[in-house]
């Protein structure tokens, strides 16, 4: 059925709103926990307040500390600063590169003006600016979408499939998240650059009209590529994919400096001027290498299989989509070229398997968004001839959308790891979206283990009761005269001083609350010869809490470095309020040596 092109672009227009709506309604904008600019994100905008706020022209960002623990509550780090610095040739720099700060550019000044005409807080890290940076990322977001748009029509002549992949690819994969949740990170902007230079190379060689300019395009998209993230080169290798014969003479007949040109060509040398000096003035190369301490380790193996089908980082499991694009390979021998697509695929795959922390794939593979898109456009385009074929692909992947979505929300709600997801844990909270209480330690990663386990059988103490029991004959009580357990006490495992690997201790319980419990802690405390080393207190909050009925609950620790074999650890619970009654049940504390197969380790 032949439909009015009006209708698509009112569709994708009311698309664009929706997503401009997502970012309002579900981004705590003024969380001090919660902030746009953020992780990677300080590297990348920190240019900007440095020039244009504190004259911090050698770039040194001393003046990064104070600021941030003014405006975030959340720091990783002991010095703030180390979030986005690392050590060159003897000299403390920005590890980022400043593309993203000139994208920024025009944002930041807008909102730093208005601070200062109306007397805000014009620091660049207040909540202005913050949904400046917001705000820069969905609308970059919508451009690259916008452009994607008009690729998959020009590739298919299809203006349902234009118009409806992108709304899919957009709510079906991590595209979302890096542009409502976490947009001061690089990989919206390089979606959109990565796709709008695919666009204009497809144009240059397939279109006469504006070939020019197209190819100047082409540039200044690849440049800012490049500038975001040099090894975001890679995008080149599918443009083959669209590559036809020019007529090179032809070409520079056609060569006209019109004023769409010439603001190119000068945004090209501002680009290139903003990069290189602020390189230049930090390292004294053009090109330098700044992620000395973070590598692909191709020695150790590559980890395919964890990027693309595990529980804790499976691009597939997670964003199904993908794995749909990737059917168009059946078609191959309609097309050859569509080969360059999926070698680029394929190469950044093996690339980030063998990344120092490999399962940063799930979001470095949002940079290429635009590349699954056409790939599931080309699936569509091919099974288009047959309609009942087409529909029920087109109802799976609108089902693979609902699907991402509720495992991108357990993802952001800690219902599940972004590192740690196994089987088990997986499949028991598969459909689970209210929090939950999760220390997991993966089964493959385990080295050695200790294990203590409580049934509370032996009603031998007034806090052991009868009255309520999750299994056999007791059960921990706590209530206004008894609101702490008995601590159990443990001298540290053995294998607490192994070199090679990470120590934890997880909790687990059957817990039954009764009506106004405000909230449980659990309590380790780890001492040498009677005197207080650490104390970590675990919470279960009332958002955690399901009242009146007996619940799983995990809960554990990273044992401390300083820890040895010499020390011990007491471990209880604690009913805060005492106002009501807890029941506490089949205690289990289990004490691990794991391997760094799972962690963060250069």
């Amino acid at each position: 059925m032949c439909r009015s092109p009006n209708l698509y672009r009112n569709i994708f227009f009311t698309f664009f709103l929706s997503i401009i709506f997502v970012f309002f309604y579900f981004r705590p904008l003024n969380s001090e926990w919660f902030r746009i600019i953020t992780a990677d994100g300080l590297g990348y905008y920190s240019y900007l307040p440095a020039k244009f706020i504190y004259q911090d022209y050698e770039l040194e960002f001393k003046w990064f500390n104070d600021v941030y623990n003014h405006y975030y509550k959340y720091n990783s780090f002991e010095t703030p600063v180390e979030n986005f610095t690392a050590e060159f040739n003897g000299k403390q720099i920005n590890k980022y590169y400043p593309g993203m700060s000139f994208l920024w550019m025009p944002f930041f000044l807008a909102v730093h003006a208005t601070c200062k005409v109306f007397g805000l807080n014009a620091n660049g890290f207040s909540q202005p600016y913050q949904m400046a940076i917001g705000l820069a990322t969905v609308l970059y977001t919508c451009l690259g979408l916008w452009y994607l748009r008009k690729f998959l029509f020009k590739l298919f002549k299809n203006e349902l499939m234009a118009t409806l992949i992108p709304i899919l690819v957009f709510y079906g994969t991590n595209l979302f998240n890096y542009t409502i949740y976490i947009g001061s990170f690089s990989h919206a902007y390089s979606f959109t650059f990565i796709t709008m230079a695919l666009y204009f190379a497809y144009c240059f060689f397939n279109e006469k009209e504006k070939r020019f300019q197209n190819g100047l395009l082409f540039l200044l998209c690849t440049m800012i590529v490049i500038f975001i993230r040099p090894i975001n080169t890679l995008f080149l290798l599918g443009v083959p994919a669209f590559v036809t014969k020019i007529n090179i003479k032809e070409f520079f007949k056609q060569i006209k400096f019109t004023p769409t040109v010439l603001l190119v060509i000068s945004v090209i040398g501002l680009l290139t001027l903003w990069q290189f000096h602020i390189l230049y003035d930090q390292t004294e190369t053009f090109f330098p290498n700044t992620y000395k301490q973070e590598k692909f380790h191709f020695e150790r193996g590559s980890h395919l299989k964890e990027i693309l089908w595990s529980y804790h980082a499976g691009w597939f499991l997670y964003v199904p989509i993908a794995l749909i694009s990737f059917l168009a390979i059946f078609f191959i021998s309609k097309r050859k070229q569509n080969l360059f697509l999926f070698l680029l695929l394929a190469v950044v795959i093996y690339l980030y398997s063998n990344w120092w922390y490999y399962t940063i794939f799930t979001r470095t593979i949002v940079d290429y968004t635009g590349v699954v898109a056409i790939l599931s456009g080309y699936f569509l385009f091919n099974i288009s001839q047959k309609p009942k074929l087409f529909k029920a692909a087109l109802t799976v992947m609108i089902l693979c959308v609902f699907y991402f979505q509720l495992k991108s929300y357990q993802l952001r709600n800690n219902i599940l790891d972004n590192n740690y997801t196994y089987s088990d844990y997986y499949w028991r909270n598969f459909f689970e979206i209210k929090p939950v209480n999760i220390y997991p330690v993966h089964p493959k990663t385990v080295l050695n283990k200790a294990e203590y386990t409580y049934d509370y059988n032996e009603l031998n103490d007034s806090s052991i009761v009868s009255e309520n029991v999750f299994e056999g004959k007791g059960a921990l009580k706590l209530f206004s005269n008894n609101y702490f357990s008995d601590q159990h006490k443990y001298k540290m495992p053995y294998f607490t001083n192994s070199e090679n690997g990470f120590n934890k201790i997880k909790t687990s319980f059957y817990v039954y609350f009764t009506d106004s419990i405000k909230s449980l802690q659990l309590i380790y405390r780890f001492t040498s010869n009677g005197k207080e080393l650490f104390y970590f207190t675990n919470y279960i909050k009332d958002e955690h809490i399901n009242y009146n009925k007996w619940e799983y609950k995990e809960i554990g620790c990273d044992v401390p470095k300083e820890i040895t074999v010499l020390d011990s650890v007491s471990i209880f619970f604690w009913d805060e309020w005492g106002i009501n009654k807890v029941y506490i049940d089949k205690v289990k504390h289990e004490f691990f040596l794991t391997d760094a197969s799972m962690e963060m380790v250069p």
